[in-house]
Parts: structure tokens; sequence; C-alpha cells
């Protein structure tokens, strides 16, 4: 296993921390980061290409695999052979654990053998001789009475006894495709789409609107269906038999990627897999949330199956290996893919935007040279602000955002910064405003304790404070004017406040009184 988030931890670990602390500065829904990603590669004796993927009740993923089925517990791997071209297209698992599994001219079920290992047993001895080369099962779906088989010419079904041809097809293209939507089995065919009602298909209402139309996905949609055709995009089919394009920024998407797996998500939203553009997250109101491809982690665009766990994240067979998605998780990266440089200090909002303090300097969610997101669906892009260099910490004063940094504390307006006069030469490790007057902010410095105040023209800078001589990290005022410093070497020293200060002709005078 190799793990995306994991590979890049120097950098990525900085995003981590800015997203978790999101919540705590307010930040507005649609501000989204890049989503946490682990990439799986099969075992040795695998293929690296995947067709399908399903998941039990315990939580046993099962993978068809161009090496046969793959089982994954979490922690080990296993292989099992399905007939003699060994190579698995289709697998599904029902409520009670079973699982089916389609290949070329293979069809079958896995069973425990009396040591308790799990075996393919092939249900082509119960077919007819002249129907057992069907080449490949396209699609295997559970059933509450068994499972279905969906290959070129046939759809099988099978009840634990016996396997019943349910309808034929002509078995040239475009194939018939079979969707599970919720226990609920809808198949397309050239005639349009239908309902498998018992051992038959009932033709749905507006379903011939899809007549000779190539239907590549099905999924639900609050009493309706979500449709989406080859090569014209995304539609809602009604009750009523009313079929009406829906959602026409990710229609252009999906006519163009080419849809072949999809998943109605716990909170309303759609992911759609595609063969040419990775995954797309679709929400109820038919905007695009976030598109998620190779540039952004996946190990390739070709999803060719989804299953979701138990936690909610979305699990995706690919053509080179596997990968989980966090669609589900309130977290998600800030990196140097969103344009974000070195370790980040500090997270602050202002003015509506989000700003980050790093190694690098300071960076902004806003203003101008974001890259265009694609087609809407891109995450937030970071932006480096001119002539601030490494920066230590943030805090907004008004309509001013003060950052102090290496050799300086700035003053942020708009997209601007202007260093404090008399700041430069010192190291700002935290500015932290003064309880008993708000014109005040106290300095933690690398040589000690100062203050800045604000006046008509702008900030002063009020000088040093006390002989502390060490690196000030933190500092904390009481309500009787009492100031504690963090400090490098002497730990936590208290000062306390002599007299109150003219505020205009400097900083108020202060008296060690401890440390520890």
């Amino acid at each position: 296993m190799r793990s995306f988030a994991a590979s890049r931890l120097p950098y990525l670990l900085a995003g981590w921390l800015l997203l978790a602390a999101a919540p705590a500065i307010a930040a507005p829904s649609s501000e989204r980061g890049f989503p946490l990603i682990q990439t799986y590669d099969p075992p040795r004796e695998a293929s690296s290409q995947s067709f399908d993927i399903a998941r039990d009740p315990r939580g046993a993923l099962y993978i068809a695999n161009g090496a046969g089925l793959l089982v994954y517990d979490g922690a080990w791997w296993r292989r099992i052979e399905i007939g003699k071209e060994r190579t698995a297209f289709a697998v599904a698992s029902d409520g009670a654990g079973r699982v089916a599994v389609g290949g070329i001219d293979e069809l079958g079920y896995l069973a425990a053998d009396a040591a308790g290992t799990l075996r393919f047993v092939s249900l082509l001895p119960l077919l007819p001789p002249a129907q057992r080369h069907f080449d490949q099962v396209l699609k295997t779906i559970a059933t509450d009475k068994g499972f279905l088989f969906l290959t070129t010419r046939r759809l099988w079904s099978w009840d634990g006894t016996r396997l019943a041809t349910i309808a034929t097809f002509p078995g040239d293209w475009p194939y018939a495709d079979a969707f599970d939507l919720g226990g609920t089995v809808y198949v397309w065919t050239r005639e349009g789409i239908s309902r498998l009602s018992g051992a038959r298909l009932e033709p749905v209402p507006g379903g011939e609107a899809f007549r000779n139309r190539r239907v590549d996905l099905m999924l639900p949609a609050d009493g309706r269906l979500l449709v989406s055709v080859r090569g014209e995009g995304l539609f809602l089919l009604g009750r009523d038999g009313h079929a009406l394009p829906f959602a026409e920024q990710a229609s252009r998407w999906t006519a163009a990627k080419k849809l072949l797996e999809g998943r109605r998500l716990a909170d309303g939203r759609w992911a759609l897999g595609s063969l040419l553009g990775g995954l797309l997250l679709l929400r109820p109101d038919g905007q695009v949330e976030q598109v998620i491809d190779s540039a952004v982690g996946l190990p390739d665009d070709y999803v060719s199956g989804m299953v979701l766990d138990r936690e909610g994240s979305l699990w995706l067979a690919l053509n080179t290996g596997l990968a989980r998605v966090e669609v589900a998780s309130p977290l998600s990266v800030i990196d140097r893919r969103s344009g974000l440089q070195g370790s980040a200090h500090f997270v602050a909002r202002h003015q509506g935007r989000l700003w980050i303090a790093t190694a690098a300097g300071l960076f902004t969610a806003a203003g101008a040279g974001a890259p265009a997101a694609p087609e809407g669906g891109g995450p937030i892009w970071m932006r480096a602000v001119p002539g601030v260099p490494s920066a230590w910490t943030l805090l907004a004063a008004g309509e001013d955002l003060l950052a102090g940094a290496y050799h300086g504390v700035y003053v942020i307006r708009g997209d601007g910064a202007e260093v404090v006069p008399g700041t430069e030469a010192i190291t700002t490790f935290v500015l932290q405003p003064s309880r008993a007057d708000p014109r005040r902010v106290w300095m933690g410095r690398d040589d000690g304790l100062a203050a800045l105040r604000r006046e008509e023209r702008g900030w002063r800078f009020e000088g040093m404070i006390g002989d502390l001589g060490d690196e000030v990290r933190t500092i904390v005022e009481d309500g009787d004017g009492t100031l504690w410093c963090g400090t490098r070497t002497a730990g936590v020293v208290g000062v306390e406040r002599l007299e109150a200060g003219s505020g205009a002709a400097g900083p108020p005078r202060l008296r060690r009184i401890a440390g520890s």
C-alpha cells in the first residue's frame, strides 16, 4: 500500500492543520482543498488493472482484477482464480455476505471449503452446453433472491439453485446494461429503459425516450432517475415519464469523459466515475462540487468500479491500482498543488479571506492569479502576498491585518504589504492585542517583549518592554494588566504594570515578577 498523503508529508501536514482549524475560523462552505486520498497497490501476483469492486457486510472488499478475484480485509490480500481465463470482470455481494463473480466464459460464487478457505464455485454446469461460451460477464448485481449476471447476449438470474434467462439481446454493440438502484434493477436496451419485475422486464414510463441512445449510468434521484446518455449528458426521468436535461456543466463533463460507474452518497450527492476524467462529485442541485482526477492524486483517470465503505469513503477500482477517497470527510488538504509553499505557522480569517503564514511567506486565498477551476470543481487556490518574507503570526486588527514575520511586522491592506518602521531588524513570533488598551498590540520577538500602537497615521513601534532578553513565543494578559510570556529558555515569565503610561509618549513600564 502507498499513501498519497503520507508520501507528501513534509508539506501536506501543514495543509491538514489548516483545514482542521477551518471551522473555528468560519470557513465558507465553498472553501475546500484537495480530498484525502489513499492509493493501494494490489499484491504482486495480481494485475495492476481492476474492473469492479464490492464490499460485504463485514467490510471486506472484493476486487474483480485481471488476475482473478482479490479479497482485501484491510490488512491482508488474497487472490482467487476465476476459471481457466483467471480474469474477473464483475463482482457483487449481498446482505447475507454471499459473493458472486463473473469472468470470461465463467460465472459463479464464492463458498468456503472444508478448511474454511473461500473458493470459486462455477455455475457453468447449470447452463446448456450451447450457452457456455458467452465471452465476458459485463455486470453482476445482487438481488433479494440471488444474483443477476449480464452478458452481451443474456441476462441470467441465479436464485441459489438454478440459472434462469430473464432476457436475451442481439449481442452486438451497443450492449445492454443493467443498474441497481437501491434494490430495484433497471435495464437499458436499444428499445429504451425497463424495470425488472419478478422474472421479466417491464418498460418504465418515458423509458422509450432513450431508445437507441446509449445509457451509461442510472442512479436514484429523490423519486426520479438520474440518467447519463453517452455523448449527450445528464437527464432526470420523472415518474410521469418526462425526461429533462439536468446539470448543464456536469453534462458537458460526462459527455466528454464517458461515465462508467456511479453512486448516490448518503448526503444526496452523486459520485460519477468516468473512463477519461476520474471522479466528479455532483450536488443535488446540479452544481459541480469537485473533480477528483490524476491531477489531484488519483493514480489514473479510468474509474471502472466503486463502492462505499462503512465510514462513507469511496473505494475506486482503477486502471492502475485502487484508491480510497474520503468524500464524506469535512477535512481537505491545502498544499503545493494549491499554490501554498512552506510549512504553515498560523491561519487567520480577515475580511472574508483565508490567510496563511508560512515559512515561505504570507499566502491568501483571494485575488488575481488564481487559475480557473476545472469545470467549476477545482479546489481553493493560494497566492503569495508580495514583499512579506517568512511569516510566523497573524492578527486581524480592524481593517488591517498584521503579520509578524522574519525581519518585521507588516501591515496588510488590500493586496499590499508595508513594514512598520522600527521593526525591520527583528523576527516577531506572536502578536497579542492588549486587553487594557485596544490601540496597543503586544509583540513577542526573538529579543523579548515589545509593543505596537495604532495612531491616526498608522501603526507605530513603541519600543521594547522590560529586559526579558529572551525569545517570546506566547503572550497572555491578565485582567489586572499582568503579562505572562512563554520564553525559549526561561520558561513562563510574568511581567506586571508599574504605571499606565501615556500611550503617545511610549509603552507602559513593566517589571518582571516571576519565572518558571
